[in-house]
């Protein structure tokens, strides 16, 4: 396997920075920490022979390249596999090529049959975000993905305080929180049913995400909780918005895995969050103020001082700086 040179790396992704898309907030993490010079490209503007010339010029001199895949600008665009392609052959056969495969089990089917051609042909290494994800890679191409180092390490969090944002201020009480855009599956039959049965002194809904207006709510829902729809926020504001809140719903269809950054995003801001049990044995995450909804009462849900979400915050934060530090090492280094 070819190993990264002293030269600049190839950082291939459409949405770089573009907090709307949590791939493009994510990589933005990881170019920030990658060591030497890091070239970023994207591989959906322009036609091809335009491309083609850009890529000429962003590479002279690299050694790899990371690409990220799918971002916002470039999940529903096939014609981003010849342009891939064509990188592979101008990396020649000295250079490396490593993808950071986000989300492969949502992918739709043309999607997967690109990121098997991807994957297959011009990988030398995938890091993807759970080992399901490893799994169903390594089941649904187990021919192609094969030829690729497969590795496991949760996507960085763009939406994680760079340093603790909470200090020891009471919450308001009564109010919850949802971070996420709204997606097939993002359990919003749990949701409802556990708006339904939480303690009464919850009355107040927050959400920060896009497509929540799409949801019709149900009236005995809407005559308890007042709601209120933040859509997309950047980062920068998130602390003035989450760190109000008394605690946070993390609606999944299925109990969550690592990579799930909308159930790591409140956590990192030190707010209690609430998800569906029962707690996987898979999970790294063991901070004190994640709940599970098989483990606590759900009328009568524990509440947290100032001092508890700061150290909720602390444990979350030294496991994000862990994770970012083995991505820059899977998808950057030897």
């Amino acid at each position: 396997m070819s190993a990264p040179g002293p030269g600049p790396t190839l950082l291939v992704l459409g949405d770089l920075g573009d907090e709307r898309c949590g791939v493009g907030s994510s990589e933005a993490v990881l170019a920030a920490m990658a060591p030497g010079e890091v070239r970023a490209l994207d591989p959906t503007a322009g036609s091809f022979l335009g491309f083609a010339r850009r890529l000429r010029r962003t590479a002279h001199g690299a050694h790899g390249a990371v690409v990220a895949y799918p971002t916002l600008s470039q999940v529903e665009r096939l014609r981003v596999v010849p342009r891939l392609l064509l990188l592979r052959a101008l990396l020649g056969r000295r250079g490396w090529l490593r993808v950071h495969l986000h989300e492969f089990e949502r992918l739709r089917r043309r999607q997967r049959l690109a990121v098997a051609v991807v994957v297959g042909l011009i990988a030398t290494r995938v890091v993807v975000s759970s080992e399901r994800e490893a799994a169903a890679l390594r089941r649904r191409y187990r021919g192609w993905a094969g030829r690729s180092e497969v590795v496991v390490v949760p996507p960085a969090n763009g939406s994680a305080p760079a340093a603790l944002a909470v200090g020891h201020e009471e919450a308001c009480r009564g109010t919850l929180g949802l971070v996420g855009q709204l997606r097939p599956d993002k359990g919003v039959d749990w949701l409802l049913a556990t708006l339904g049965a939480l303690d009464p002194r919850f009355d107040r809904l927050e959400i920060v995400g896009r497509d929540w207006d799409l949801t019709t709510w149900p009236e005995s829902l809407l005559s308890r909780y007042e709601v209120v729809a933040h859509g997309q926020l950047p980062a920068a504001e998130l602390p003035a918005v989450v760190s109000r809140w008394e605690l946070a719903l993390a609606p999944f269809e299925e109990p969550p895995h690592d990579g799930r950054l909308s159930l790591r995003t409140p956590l990192a801001h030190g707010v209690p969050t609430l998800t569906r049990g029962p707690r996987p044995s898979h999970l790294q995450i063991a901070a004190p103020h994640l709940l599970f909804d098989d483990e606590i009462d759900l009328v009568a849900v524990p509440t947290f001082d100032g001092v508890e979400r700061a150290a909720g915050a602390k444990v979350v934060a030294e496991l994000e700086q862990v994770w970012r530090t083995q991505l820059v090492e899977e998808l950057f280094g030897p």
